[in-house]
This record gives structure tokens, C-alpha cells and sequence, in this order.
């Protein structure tokens, strides 16, 4: 893989994850507002309610007072039925979502591990044990390689 692959293959990476955490994040918020707008709406509907039952009971109730105590309720529990669910939806897809996005991190393919043709990959560092001298020229050998750079003599 080259490095114009692994460009592309990185933007569809991040567009995946924007892809997979904007549907959830647009649920919670709309369900977050309508379950607020249904709290809001809770004790208006139960005062007009009160009144209602009050002006009833004076034989005062118009078809107007029904009508507004009817709406309301239908705002109230709609608000109630359609948030609270659309508002769970949304939390399960971002969860989701974070989950699916640490497995493309974990396979995430970056510029550093990309094949690119006539590139030599540097031999390990020196470690314990191995030979820190060219035992022919004495030149110092500062990483693991199979012949001295200096005189080219083997080294085992």
C-alpha cells in the first residue's frame, strides 16, 4: 500500500466515525428536547386540569377549556412517549458508535506503517550481549548488523 491509499484509506476512517456518531447524537439531542418540553408542559397541564374540574363544577366549562386541556395532554404524553425512547435510541448509537471507533483505531492504518517501495527499514538497536566494537577496525557498532560498516567484515 502506497501512500495515496493510505491517505484515502484514513479519510474513510474518520468518515466513518463521523458517519456512525452524528445519527445517535442528533436522536439524544431531539429526544433529550422533547422529554424537557413535556416536563415543561406537566404542571401548565396540571393547573389548567384543576381549573377545568373547578369551572365544571360551577357549571362554567366551555368546549374551549376541553379542547386546550386535551392538547396539552396529547403535547405532554407525546412528548413523553416519542422522547424518552428517541433519547435512549440516540445514547445506544453513540455507545455504539464509541465502540465501532476503537476498533478502527485499534486497525487504523497510519503513514508510519505503510510499505514504501526502496525504503530500507533500519536494523534494531544494539542490545546486551551483542558486540558494541568491530573486533577487526575497533569502529564502534551502534545498532545490530550483520557486517561492520566501516570494514565490511562479518560479525556472528
Amino acid at each position: 500500500m502506497g501512500l495515496r491509499e493510505c491517505g484515502r484509506l484514513e479519510y474513510r476512517q474518520k468518515r466513518m466515525k463521523r458517519k456512525s456518531v452524528v445519527p445517535g447524537l442528533i436522536l439524544l439531542v431531539l429526544g433529550m428536547f422533547g422529554t424537557i418540553i413535556a416536563a415543561i408542559e406537566y404542571p401548565i397541564w396540571s393547573h389548567n386540569r384543576e381549573v377545568l374540574h373547578d369551572n365544571e363544577s360551577w357549571g362554567m366549562a366551555q368546549q374551549s377549556d376541553y379542547d386546550l386541556v386535551e392538547f396539552q395532554s396529547m403535547v405532554m404524553i407525546g412528548g413523553f412517549a416519542v422522547g424518552i425512547p428517541m433519547a435512549f435510541v440516540g445514547l445506544y448509537l453513540l455507545i455504539s458508535a464509541h465502540q465501532r471507533n476503537m476498533l478502527i483505531d485499534r486497525a487504523e492504518v497510519s503513514r508510519s506503517q505503510v510499505f514504501v517501495p526502496g525504503y530500507q527499514a533500519q536494523p534494531p538497536p544494539i542490545s546486551s550481549g551483542q558486540l558494541t566494537f568491530c573486533p577487526n577496525c575497533g569502529n564502534r557498532l551502534t545498532q545490530a548488523t550483520p557486517h561492520c560498516p566501516m570494514c565490511g567484515k562479518r560479525l556472528s
